[in-house]
């Protein structure tokens, strides 16, 4: 009896290893990669060689296609590019461009895929997934027709699609980067948008992530319409300017948590339209026009233990809406709230109030929108906060702080600046506390040339102490496939493209591209002790500061930036010589606008 089950289940595995371990073939041309795609065989990885493969393709049972460096999927410009109707498909590195007016890059019908590493540019959607479910889309690097002529689409676009990862996405030149419709429990996190309409948008869904995501230079950083219990957290919408756009705007949605994220330099940093019971926290309005605005039916939306700083307008609210300015005797921080804390608590004496009587009058009369900003309406905004006397057109926080609420930044250049400083007087007080012992210690011995000499002995000791305590920071190590990007998000694969800050307060910010630092040095003007690059030619780590530079479009490197870094000018200048290209020095290229070096349609090198 044991036997036969015994041998019915090595039967069972053997059939069960046929199928998980089929033929692995190489093609390198489009008739191949079609009759591979086709075959009967049992094929489970299918390796494209470098080259331009022409047409539409369809992939109709579970497959792993591999594209090599160099692979170009060239559609016909009418239909989807690459269409996966079978389960459980894999497809990673490849360039995908040419799809129809209304089609997608890759079209997904099965359900299971994992799309990573790939490059979609001139297609009108970059992924579209329908009808389908349990989907991984990572590392990709998606825009849109170039040309102002062509209506764009969406980088991913999810209808009915649910419980899909969308993570470490590149966006630019998209209608929407990321578009959630009926699609739910769906994660959205790590994504980069920039100059989309919105970053990321969704539509009738539930219980959907947002996290860690970056939408720069777009009309909204969020559309959220008509969706329930959707977590916002720990993302950064900046410089979201156009008119009438906002970092985020939530429009119809229920029951959802906005919290730690940073809204700056928007027209409107957050926008609340019919929007109930949510809960807003510890969120950071920072320069927007107008920090938070509460438009129309939104009500019984908690909002506490945010902070407010230098936006125009800090709050301001349809006077009809009610809502909860604090939680448990906490309400919010206010950089413009002068009064009394004779109690030195943690919050302000008197309540503070907002809610912009002008904007309530500019609202019904849209022609006094001219006086937005003049010195007579900021007057009048200023008496009617300092009134004692409550009035319904404005919005009350009974509960002010003192201080800023706590938020767990990423980044916090204010905490950096301390723990930097306060690390360098421990030193200093060290080396004094060395001095002084010195001194106590030579009084002791008396002032004979052999004493003396101990005295300078140990001073020499102290400074040499000191000195190691300030000597230079070194590269960190980069574990691949591991550690991140902390501007573009994607896996850092390839040490030799690396590159590394090392702040003042000591912790590392990793790159997985020159570039990539390149242009986080010039948005976040850290403060750094080192930072440090790979050298063309050695691949050895040599200092950013002293390094030479060469830009050119056929130097490959993750990002497509085409930045190579050598120790000496003498380096650089041969190889200019050799190759082409422009040459840089450090401050130069600080100086030039460095997403000008990546051209759309060139890709990643993963």
């Amino acid at each position: 009896m044991y036997k036969k089950i015994g041998l019915l289940l090595i039967l069972f595995s053997l059939i069960l290893t046929g199928k998980a371990f089929g033929e692995e073939v190489t093609v390198s041309s489009s008739e191949e990669l079609r009759e591979a795609l086709s075959s009967d065989r049992e094929i489970s990885i299918i390796k494209i060689k470098p080259g331009r493969y022409n047409g539409n393709f369809s992939v109709e049972k579970r497959v792993h296609i591999i594209g090599e460096k160099g692979v170009k999927l060239f559609g016909l410009e009418s239909g989807n590019v690459l269409t996966i109707e079978a389960d459980d498909v894999i497809v990673e590195s490849l360039e995908i461009e040419g799809s129809g007016s209304q089609n997608a890059g890759i079209y997904v019908k099965g359900d299971r895929s994992y799309l990573h590493h790939n490059a979609l540019n001139k297609v009108f959607h970059g992924i579209y997934a329908r009808d389908s479910y349990g989907h991984r889309f990572e590392n990709n690097i998606i825009s849109s027709f170039d040309s102002v002529k062509r209506h764009k689409g969406y980088g991913i676009y999810l209808v009915k699609a649910p419980n899909t990862a969308v993570k470490g996405n590149y966006f630019y030149d998209t209608q929407d980067g990321v578009y959630v419709s009926y699609s739910d429990f769906c994660e959205i996190s790590g994504n980069q948008m920039l100059k989309s309409r919105y970053g990321v948008h969704t539509m009738d869904s539930r219980n959907i992530l947002i996290a860690h995501n970056q939408v720069t230079e777009s009309i909204n950083g969020l559309m959220i319409m008509q969706s329930y219990e959707i977590s916002i957290m720990e993302n950064y919408f900046y410089l979201n300017t156009k008119i009438d756009g906002a970092g985020m705007f939530i429009y119809d949605t229920f029951d959802s948590k906005i919290s730690s994220n940073i809204v700056k330099g928007n027209f409107r940093g957050i926008v609340l339209e019919n929007a109930k019971r949510n809960r807003l926290e510890f969120n950071t309005f920072l320069e927007n026009d107008t920090g938070l605005e509460i438009g129309i039916n939104s009500t019984d939306n908690t909002i506490y233990l945010n902070n407010f700083y230098r936006n125009t307008r800090q709050i301001i609210s349809d006077k009809d809406n009610s809502n909860y300015f604090n939680k448990e005797e906490y309400g919010n921080y206010y950089d413009d709230h002068s009064s009394l804390n004779m109690n030195s608590d943690s919050k302000v004496d008197f309540a503070y109030k907002s809610g912009d009587v002008f904007y309530q009058m500019a609202s019904k009369e849209p022609l006094l929108q001219v006086f937005f900003q003049s010195p007579a309406v900021e007057l009048w905004n200023t008496v009617e906060q300092i009134t004692p006397i409550p009035s319904d057109s404005l919005i009350v926080d009974e509960a002010p702080l003192a201080k800023p609420a706590q938020v767990k930044w990423e980044e916090n250049t204010s905490e950096t600046q301390v723990s930097s400083s306060s690390h360098e007087m421990d030193l200093i007080l060290f080396f004094m506390i060395i001095l002084f012992a010195s001194l106590f210690i030579l009084m002791k011995l008396g002032g004979s040339a052999m004493k003396l000499k101990h005295f300078f002995v140990i001073i020499g000791l102290g400074l040499l102490l000191t000195a190691c305590s300030f000597a230079a920071a070194g590269p960190v190590d980069i574990k691949l496939n591991k550690d991140s990007c902390d501007v573009c998000h994607m896996g850092i694969e390839e040490m030799e493209s690396a590159a590394q800050l090392i702040l003042k307060n000591g912790k590392p910010v990793l790159f997985d591209d020159i570039g990539c630092m390149t242009e986080y040095l010039q948005t976040e003007n850290p403060e750094y002790e080192a930072a440090f690059v790979h050298d063309y030619q050695s691949k050895e780590w040599i200092s950013f500061d002293t390094s030479s530079f060469i830009q050119n479009q056929n130097i490959d490197s993750p990002m497509s930036y085409g930045i190579a870094a050598f120790k000496s000018k003498d380096d650089a200048a041969a190889f200019q010589r050799e190759y082409g290209g422009d040459a840089y020095t450090k401050a130069e290229l600080l100086n030039t606008e460095i997403k000008s070096f990546k051209k759309p349609g060139m890709s990643h090198s993963h």
